[in-house]
């Protein structure tokens, strides 16, 4: 295992449920008393070359960040990075899960992302054995694994890659054998009207845009075992912990597989058996299940009283024309090309509010006043104006379907980018690895132009000086586009500045937080 890694090492990146803040909610409204976030232990296993765990630390100067990786080649790529960065509250051991324990202390929040379905049954216990040692009260561990039925659906393709790389001496081998028969299939294209040809094309075309790692290590390595939720749940419980709920929230409620599902499961009373009986439906290939102790006390039902101590933020892009003073549904733009839509006019008026502050969150109380004000400008009345109930009961459906994301308290992260654009040490660092993490925890996808942008963003340049230099580097031919395309200097000037404008929206230009670097 560690000799593939090391071989084709695994391209680590931010995963906003992740986040312990983002934990740390879902606890509290589930009535855990988890730890705050913002200054907790965090501890990583299997964490690459600390794509996901050093943006914690970077970000969240007051919390200690701590990662296990068994790659050598990964853990010694962290390492230079955190002392490159001069990170003082992050480290990656280099090391087997196997064989640590006690002596790392105990931990706030513990994150087991993308190992569990990989490793073979001795490791599995050990991860949820630390995750009981080392987990201090109120704290919550997530652990992400492959999920049957679903993933049986994808392990079609993995048979097939597994029989065509049989006898291959070398992960780089077998990947490239792998690839081959890809683009076989994808030339072959789907059979019309057989679903299971139409599904595993899909899967092909996608594996083919993906990062090699990613098509190694899911679908070559030498162990792959998807579980039943409820048999993961068995194993849980067998080492002294209890299942809370999923990192995605809106799973766990049959409302979100549409009317027919929710009347058939609606008698379902046992939440381990609703969530099996989902997966049915649903057919689901991948779970973020957290955990705590088995003696904490969870609450399976969420009080509206309790969205209101919280806060907000949301990348929303609001629909135009949009009506401030009815229930008119509107579909508000999310990351990634979706879209949620959104009734109360209340709701909407918030809705705007949070995608005009992104990426701050706003207090509750603060922003159903300031979207009070906002829909009475527009010609709401009351008691609408005033419905902050409706408005919590929005807000959650927005968080829970992940349009909306929240953290126990109001916090502006996006630094004051005055003067010329400029990345902070762990975006710049992240940048020449083709991403840039963010302040929420998300990663910004570069293609070659944004990369050779992002080079050249050390405030010694203004945006019309950047875009000049830019259109003389396309001039010579480097960078092309990731399609292989040129621009004429009026493309150029348009991608500089909606880079930049992407840029200074996530918060990635200016100083690091307080009290880093």
């Amino acid at each position: 295992m560690a000799d593939s890694y090391d071989e084709i090492p695994y391209r680590s990146l931010p995963h906003p449920d992740t986040h312990p803040t983002h934990l740390a909610v879902i606890g509290r409204l589930l009535g855990i008393a988890t730890p705050d976030p913002y200054r907790s232990r965090v501890l990583e296993l299997g964490c690459a070359a600390g794509g996901n765990l050093l943006p914690l630390a970077y970000y969240l100067p007051d919390t200690e960040c701590v990662g296990i990786e068994r790659s050598m080649r990964q853990a010694g790529e962290g390492q230079r990075a955190i002392a490159s960065l001069g990170l003082r509250n992050a480290r990656i051991d280099a090391a087997d899960i196997l064989d640590v324990g006690p002596a790392l202390g105990r931990f706030d929040y513990i994150v087991a992302h993308g190992v569990f379905s990989w490793v073979p049954d001795a490791v599995r216990r050990r991860i949820l054995a630390l995750c009981r040692e080392l987990l201090a009260p109120g704290g919550l561990a997530l652990v992400s694994f492959n999920t049957l039925p679903g993933w049986r659906l994808r392990g079609a393709l993995r048979d097939m890659l597994l029989l065509e790389c049989r006898g291959e001496p070398t992960p780089a081998a077998r990947l490239e054998r792998a690839r081959g028969l890809l683009e076989t299939l994808a030339a072959a294209g789907p059979v019309p009207g057989v679903p299971a040809s139409q599904h595993v094309n899909a899967e092909v075309r996608y594996l083919l845009a993906a990062h090699p790692s990613y098509l190694y290590h899911e679908y070559l390595a030498d162990t792959n075992e998807p579980l039943f939720f409820t048999d993961f749940v068995a194993l849980a419980e067998a080492e002294g912990l209890q299942y809370v709920a999923d990192a995605e929230l809106a799973t766990a409620f049959p409302s979100t597989l549409g009317s027919a599902a929710e009347r058939a499961l609606g008698a379902i009373d046992d939440q381990l058996v609703l969530e099996q009986r989902m997966d049915f439906v649903r057919v689901r290939s991948f779970r973020k299940a957290l955990l705590c102790h088995a003696g904490a006390d969870v609450r399976r039902e969420i009080a509206l009283a309790d969205l209101a101590d919280i806060a907000y933020y949301g990348d929303l892009r609001a629909p135009e024309p949009l009506s401030l003073a009815d229930a008119e549904p509107a579909a508000f733009g999310t990351p990634g090309g979706g879209a949620a839509e959104i009734c109360h006019p209340l709701a909407k008026a918030a809705a705007v509010i949070l995608g005009e502050r992104f990426p701050d969150s706003l207090a509750f109380a603060d922003l159903a006043g300031l979207a009070a004000g906002r829909a009475r400008d527009a010609g709401l009345a009351a008691p609408e104006a005033d419905d902050r109930q409706a408005l919590a009961a929005e807000l959650f459906s927005l968080f829970a379907g992940g349009a909306v994301r929240a953290e126990p308290r109001a916090r502006r992260v996006a630094p004051s980018a005055q003067g010329l654009p400029a990345l902070g040490p762990l975006p710049a660092w992240q940048a020449a690895r083709g991403h840039i993490p963010t302040p929420r925890h998300q990663g910004l996808e570069l293609d070659p132009f944004a990369t050779a942008l992002a080079s050249r963003l050390t405030g010694t340049a203004t945006d019309a000086e950047l875009a000049a230099t830019m259109r003389e580097l396309l001039a010579t031919g480097a960078p092309r586009l990731a399609s292989g395309g040129r621009m004429d200097p009026a493309g150029v000037d348009a991608n500089v500045a909606r880079l930049l404008a992407l840029f200074r929206r996530h918060g990635v230009l200016g100083p690091p937080p307080s009290g880093r670097g």
